[in-house]
């Protein structure tokens, strides 16, 4: 023998093993031996798989039968022989019952050879057995995995069970790790998995796995789609191809993978992917029956969707046989229905086509009324193999008359006979009567347009008159023979009738009805203006064979609509604010100019009653007045103060006529109003000019009469006070006197400047004057309202070119309206009621400038009214005498000056104005 054994011997006396050892050789064995003698041994040995095992049955710590039990339970494959010096035969018979295949005496070891060579042979042909057992297990397996998967292939018909059921299939028949099924997505070159069974089907959620040249598309998966062949990998942990994925598989005990692709035809579905638990796993025959199953696959996956494009192929035929409009119907040459749609039916007056077929045996005489119709519609068939839009009036089952159009065909066998006719049938009945009815509307219409006021007229494509009424006629002076087959330009000037003739060429080419109010011209030459409607003429198929037009002489009303273009141009371009309103006062219309002078758009306007313009500074009286006259239908004229939008006044001189409908009762009022604002504002400058002009006289002449005796009482005080000895208690009399006597002539001297008639010119004049001119006036009047005034005037400010009576003005009307605001808040004595007064030099843009600082601690200024302040007539002293011109005037004042007027103001605490006026270049200088 040239194998080499293995062989354990269990023995205690090295001289027996070394017996058997000779044994053996002397009869041919090659062999290594190892020999134990105790338990622990023995079992360690044993996992090395020895060929053969020899054993005594008695040894001093171990016996053989014992160690025959471990070996049966844990390699029951490996032969096992007793070699004892005494074995019983009860305990031989024992021994063999308990596996072992032999037993041999020591004193008989020529029997060692035989049975030894006898074991092996026995286990080889037990292996071989159980080899054969396995593949046929396998076999099994296989087949009835192949069975599994095809019974399911055979009664389902839903793509993901089949996928899900098949991965169960194989992973509970063939003990696969997972199996899964990847579809393609040909745009992203990723397989997307539709179904898994098995162990660890997470790795899927988590994995990317694609079938292009990427490091993900290498593996079995991509590699088995890309070539359309079975790919493997055999050892997930060393394919380099695998390494995208190859720590995740191992995890989850993934040590081999093959992959089938999914085909059927040129058509690649996807992808049967199956992964087992150790490496080398698929061998040909497996690889063999994984294609298989994938074919399977495949074929199903096609054969289901032929049979859903089957199914969805006979529903739409389906579809349309029961649903068409028209009639469908196969007959025979002898007259039966084959088959019938329920349109074919219900034209006939039949419930179903069942109860068609059922009734009618013989068509052409229950559905002709011509029973020929039906012959000569068989002749033409056979003759021409078709028949098109025949038309015949056919019979119903209640007797009535409908006419039908017929298209149909012959079917003929292989040998040219016929089988039947097939076809489609419409009922025209609606047609033929509207065929009908058009006749008669064209007599109806040659009546109705020859009666119109109307001219009318058609022409060809070619421009050519084809039709003309009398009128039309008329109008070009030419009786109807004579307007026939001519164009336009056999009657109008060449401008007009390439003018026409454009227009006709639009409504052919558009297909849209046309409509204009154009110049045209009578045969005398006198020009009118028609309104012309002109449309496109159509035959029965719809096609534009021409125009026909309808006009009619509308100059009388063209003249009218120029004037009243003309008016109303002149209305939304007039100066002056023009409403109209209805009977009500409800606003009609309004023009430009009144949305410029209100604020009020057309839009906010229109449907509002004018007294949204109220400014409240009128009495009912006053519009009971206006009223009063409108409606006895009289015209008012007069003068409004209203508000605009924005909340500012402005007045208006008005006039509002009513205007009387056909009837004689007034239908509207036209207000037309001018502003005039401006105007009022300039009459209140020169009124208030001429006041301070009049006071200015009067207080100058006052200066003059009370001046001569002022100098009279203080000479005279000085020559008492001269006389009077040094200790003479009167002489504190008379110094009071010269003292107070003074004071009455700087307030005489201060009314003289103010009165002093001054050309407006300007010239430098000391700021300091001018305030204290200004407060000589204002002292008296502050001290009886128990105000003081706080100065914080410094001596020597520059100078300023001003016409100081008008900065004298405002400076005053600054100090009259903080005194206004004390008294308001304070109308008794307080220890705030103060007036501040203050000048500052300062500098800006490079510019010398002087302020001044009128301060207040009064109410402050409501900020609602801030941003009107210096509006002309605005003032928040209704009913105290205020005539909203003051600050206005002022404003305007330091404006002329090239100066600013400005202010400060906190709402309960306090206000501050500010006059800013440019220091005297002269005095820069």
């Amino acid at each position: 023998m040239t194998e080499q054994l293995r062989i354990l011997i269990l023995e205690d006396r090295p001289a027996d093993a070394e017996l058997i050892e000779r044994e053996l050789r002397g009869e041919g064995f090659q062999f290594t031996a190892k020999r134990v003698w105790t338990k622990s041994d023995f079992l360690a040995e044993l996992r090395n798989s020895p060929d053969v095992i020899l054993a005594d049955y008695t040894l001093p710590g171990y016996d053989g039968l014992s160690a025959l039990k471990v070996a049966q339970e844990e390699r029951p494959e490996i032969p096992f022989i007793f070699c004892s010096g005494s074995l019983g035969e009860e305990t031989a018979i024992a021994a063999m019952h308990h596996g072992a295949r032999d037993y041999v005496l020591k004193q008989k070891l020529a029997r060692l050879g035989p049975a030894v060579r006898r074991a092996l042979q026995e286990s080889a042909a037990v292996r071989d057995q159980q080899r054969a057992e396995a593949q046929i297990r396998h076999l099994n397996d296989v087949l009835q995995s192949v069975r599994d998967v095809e019974s399911l292939i055979v009664r389902e018909r839903d793509p993901e069970k089949i996928f899900t059921e098949t991965c169960k299939i194989l992973v509970r028949t063939r003990g696969y790790r997972l199996v899964w099924v990847g579809l393609t997505e040909s745009d992203s070159k990723r397989v997307a998995p539709a179904a898994c069974a098995g162990s660890g089907i997470e790795f899927l959620k988590t994995a990317t796995i694609t079938w292009d040249e990427t490091p993900t598309g290498l593996g079995p998966v991509g590699s088995a789609l890309r070539n359309r062949e079975v790919s493997v990998c055999q050892n997930t942990a060393t394919d380099p191809d695998f390494a995208a994925w190859s720590e995740a598989a191992l995890v989850r005990g993934y040590k081999s993978v093959a992959a089938a692709p999914m085909i059927h035809g040129n058509h690649l579905f996807g992808v049967l992917v199956v992964s087992a638990d150790a490496p080398g796993a698929f061998d040909d025959k497996e690889l063999r029956l994984l294609k298989e199953l994938a074919d399977n696959l495949a074929f199903a996956l096609q054969s289901i969707e032929d049979e859903r494009a089957r199914k969805r192929a006979e529903a739409n035929y389906r579809s349309i046989f029961e649903n068409a409009l028209e009639g469908i119907y196969q007959t025979t040459p002898d007259g039966r229905f084959l088959a019938a749609n329920p349109a074919m039916a219900r034209m006939f007056g039949y419930d179903s086509p069942e109860e068609l077929m059922a009734a009618v045996n013989n068509i052409a005489q229950q559905i002709y009324v011509d029973p020929a119709r039906r012959e000569e519609f068989k002749r033409r068939l056979e003759r021409d193999g078709e028949v098109t839009g025949m038309e015949s009036p056919s019979r119903c089952k209640d007797g009535r008359i409908i006419w039908v159009s017929t298209n149909a065909r012959v079917v003929r066998d292989a040998t040219g006979r016929i089988l039947y006719y097939e076809g489609t049938s419409v009922d025209i009945t609606a047609h033929k009567r509207s065929e009908e009815a058009l006749r008669n509307a064209e007599a109806l219409y040659h009546s109705l347009v020859e009666n119109l006021p109307q001219c009318v007229f058609r022409k060809d494509l070619a421009g050519r008159m084809t039709f003309a009424d009398r009128h039309h006629c008329q109008m070009l002076g030419k009786p109807l023979e004579e307007v026939l087959g001519k164009t336009d330009a056999d009657f109008y000037p060449a401008e007009l009738a390439d003018k026409y003739r454009r227009d006709d060429e639009w409504v052919v080419r558009s297909g849209e009805t046309f409509e204009t109010i154009e110049r045209n011209c009578l045969p005398n030459g006198e020009e009118r203006f028609v309104n012309v409607v002109k449309t496109p003429l159509r035959d029965a198929d719809g096609q534009v064979v021409g125009v026909q037009g309808v006009y009619w002489d509308v100059t009388e009303r063209q003249r009218a609509e120029q004037e009243r273009v003309r008016l109303a141009t002149a209305v939304e371009q007039a100066a002056e604010s023009i409403v109209i309103t209805d009977a009500n006062g409800i606003i009609q219309y309004v023009n430009p100019a009144f949305e410029q002078i209100s604020g009020y758009s057309r839009q906010e306007a229109v449907g509002q009653n004018p007294r949204v313009l109220k400014s409240g500074k009128h009495s009912p009286e006053f519009y009971k007045e206006v009223w009063d006259t409108l409606l006895r239908g009289e015209v008012w004229h007069g003068h409004f103060i209203n508000k605009k939008k924005d909340g500012t006044f402005f007045e208006e001189d008005a006039t509002i006529t009513p205007v009387r409908d056909s009837a004689g009762h007034i239908a509207n009022y036209i207000a037309v109003k001018r502003d005039v604002t401006q105007e009022v504002a300039l009459e209140g400058q020169l009124r208030q000019s001429q006041k301070m002009e009049a006071l200015g006289t009067l207080a100058g002449g006052v200066a003059h009469e009370i001046n001569n005796p002022i100098n009279g009482i203080m000479n005279y005080a000085q020559l008492i006070s001269d006389r009077l000895p040094p200790d003479s208690p009167l002489r504190k009399f008379s110094a009071e006197i010269i003292k107070e006597t003074d004071r009455v002539a700087q307030i005489v001297k201060s009314l003289l400047t103010f009165a002093r008639q001054e050309k407006p010119l300007r010239q430098t004049t000391s700021l300091n004057a001018i305030i204290n001119d200004a407060l000589s006036l204002m002292r008296t009047v502050m001290r009886h309202d128990q105000i003081t005034l706080a100065m914080d005037v410094p001596d020597g400010l520059p100078d300023v070119e001003c016409h100081s009576q008008q900065i004298q003005q405002v400076v005053m009307n600054l100090l009259t309206n903080a005194r206004d605001a004390l008294n308001e808040k304070y109308p008794d004595y307080h220890e705030d009621k103060i007036i501040h007064i203050a000048a500052r030099p300062f500098e800006k843009d490079g510019k010398s400038w002087i302020r001044v600082t009128v301060e207040d601690h009064g109410h402050g200024i409501p900020r609602e009214v801030r941003g009107r302040l210096f509006d002309p007539f605005f003032t928040t002293k209704l009913g105290k005498g205020g005539t909203g011109l003051g600050l206005s005037i002022s404003h305007g004042i330091a404006k002329d000056h090239s100066g600013e007027l400005h202010f400060e103001t906190e709402t309960g605490r306090f206000t501050r104005f500010h006059l800013d006026l440019p220091v005297s270049e002269e005095k820069r200088s």
